[in-house]
C-alpha cells in the first residue's frame, strides 16, 4: 500500500505557477517511491509569476503530475505589504478547515511555514488524524526578521513566532532542515534533538529540457566581455549594492561588466545607484526554463549577502545550485559555517559586504586563466549533481517518512 504524505507551504509553487519549486520537485521523486504526494498551498504568493483559478475555500489541482490543493488566501500586494501577515494568519487558521472527508488520510504531514504558525495548526491535525508531524526549517524565524526586517526581540510579534517556533520544535516527530548548521541553532534555544539536513537542489530532468535565450534577451547582453552576472530578486539581502560599489571600483577594467536579471523591491534604488556605470545592465527575469542559457553568457556568477548571524547557521540558496549547474565559476560573499564554493572548489569565497574584497575576487578571476576557470565551473557541476540532485534528495526525506 502507498504511504501519503501532505506537505504544507503556503508558498509552494510549481514550474507552471512559479516559485519555489521545492516541495514540488520532491513529491515528483518521492511519488516514483510508492508515496502519494498532496501539497496544501495558498493561491496567492508574491512569488507566483502566474495565480491559480480557484472556486470556493479549496480546489484540487493536478499540477504538472503533482495533487495540490489551493487554499483561497487574501492578495496582500507585494512582500513588504502588511496585509501580508494577515494572510499568515489565515492561511494557519484555515489548515484546521481543509476538506478532510476529501483528501486520503495521511500517514505523516511535513508542514514547511515561513512564519511559523501553520505549523501549530497542522500538529492539531496531525493528531486528530493520527499522523506524524514533521517540520521542516527553510527560514530562520523570528532571527531572521530581527537580523534583516528591523525587528526587536521584545516585540509582540517576535515573541508570538518565538512561541510559535519553540512548540513546533518541541511537538514534531522529527525536525529537517535545508540549513546546514540548523542544529547549532537549536543548541543555542537549548533544544537538543536530531536534525536531518535536506538542502535544496536542482532538478536534472528540468535542467535537460532547458530553452534557449529569446532574441530580446541575447541583444542586450554585453558582447565580448567579461560579464560579472547576477540573476535572482534585487533586494538587500543579496548584497547588491556591494556589487555596484565593486562595479565603481574597476572602472579601469574596460572588459570587465555587469549584468544584474531579476526585480525586486530595491530595483529602483539600485538603477539609480548605478546611473553613472554604463557598465552595468540591468535585465527583467528571464523564464525559469532559460536561466541555465542565460547563465551560459556569464563569466562569472556572484552571490553576497549581509554579514548575518542568521546565516552563519548555514544558506541553501536555489540561486548557487543554479550557477553550480551552469559550470559558471562563482564569486561568493557570504559568511556561513559550511561554505559549499570552497567546499567544492567552484569559485573564490570573499569577505561579505566588502566593495573592495569583491572587486579583488573579480580581478583574481581576471588574471587565471579560461581554463582555470572552466575547470572551477566543471567542479561546482559534479559536486551539484552528487549532492545536490532532486532525485538523491528525495531519498533522504524518504528515509524521514520510514
Amino acid at each position: 500500500m502507498k504511504r501519503n504524505l501532505w506537505i504544507i507551504n503556503d508558498y509552494a509553487g510549481s514550474p507552471t505557477y512559479g516559485m519555489s519549486y521545492r516541495h514540488y520537485h520532491l513529491a515528483k521523486e518521492l511519488q516514483k517511491n510508492h508515496c502519494d504526494v498532496t501539497i496544501v498551498s495558498a493561491s496567492y504568493s508574491h512569488f507566483l509569476k502566474r495565480l491559480p483559478r480557484t472556486k470556493g475555500q479549496f480546489t484540487h489541482q493536478k499540477v504538472d503530475g503533482v495533487d495540490f490543493l489551493w487554499v483561497r488566501t487574501l492578495h496582500y500586494g507585494k512582500a513588504h505589504d502588511p496585509r501580508r501577515v494577515v494572510k499568515w494568519f489565515q492561511f494557519a487558521l484555515l489548515v484546521l478547515w481543509l476538506p478532510f472527508s476529501g483528501l486520503r488520510r495521511p500517514d505523516q504531514i511535513l508542514v514547511s511555514p515561513t512564519a511559523v504558525f501553520p505549523a501549530v495548526t497542522a500538529w492539531l491535525v496531525a493528531r486528530l488524524l493520527g499522523a506524524k508531524l514533521i517540520f521542516e526549517v527553510r527560514d530562520i524565524w523570528p532571527l531572521t526578521l530581527v537580523e534583516l526586517g528591523g525587528y526587536t526581540w521584545g516585540h509582540p510579534f517576535i515573541l508570538l513566532i518565538s512561541l510559535a517556533e519553540r512548540f513546533a520544535l518541541r511537538h514534531s516527530d522529527a525536525v529537517i532542515s535545508n540549513l546546514p548548521s540548523y542544529a547549532t541553532y537549536l543548541k543555542s534555544l537549548g533544544i537538543d534533538r536530531p536534525v536531518t539536513i535536506i538542502p535544496n537542489g536542482v532538478s536534472l530532468s528540468e535542467m535537460a529540457a532547458a530553452e534557449p535565450l529569446s532574441p530580446s534577451t541575447t541583444q542586450r547582453l554585453p558582447q565580448g566581455k567579461f560579464v560579472v552576472g547576477y540573476a535572482g530578486t534585487l533586494g538587500h539581502a543579496n548584497a547588491l549594492g556591494v556589487l555596484l560599489e565593486a562595479a565603481r571600483l574597476l572602472k579601469d577594467e574596460p572588459e570587465v561588466e555587469f549584468v544584474l536579471v531579476g526585480q525586486g523591491k530595491d530595483g529602483d534604488d539600485l538603477r539609480q545607484s548605478a546611473h553613472d556605470l554604463p557598465q552595468v545592465h540591468f535585465l527583467p527575469p528571464v523564464p525559469k526554463g532559460q536561466v541555465q542559457a542565460l547563465l551560459a553568457t556569464f563569466s562569472v556568477c556572484y552571490l553576497g549577502l549581509p554579514r548575518r548571524r542568521v546565516f552563519e547557521y548555514g544558506v541553501s540558496p536555489n540561486k548557487l545550485y543554479d550557477y553550480m549547474y551552469s559550470r559558471r565559476p562563482v564569486l561568493f560573499g557570504v559568511a556561513t559555517e559550511l561554505d559549499e564554493v570552497k567546499l567544492s572548489g567552484c569559485g573564490l569565497s570573499v569577505e561579505p559586504e566588502s566593495a573592495t574584497a569583491v572587486a579583488e575576487g573579480i580581478r583574481t578571476f581576471l588574471q587565471l586563466s579560461p581554463q582555470a576557470r572552466d575547470e572551477m565551473g566543471n567542479r561546482g557541476h559534479e559536486y551539484v549533481l552528487h549532492h545536490h540532485d532532486y532525485a538523491k534528495l528525495a531519498q533522504s526525506l524518504d528515509e524521514v517518512l520510514n
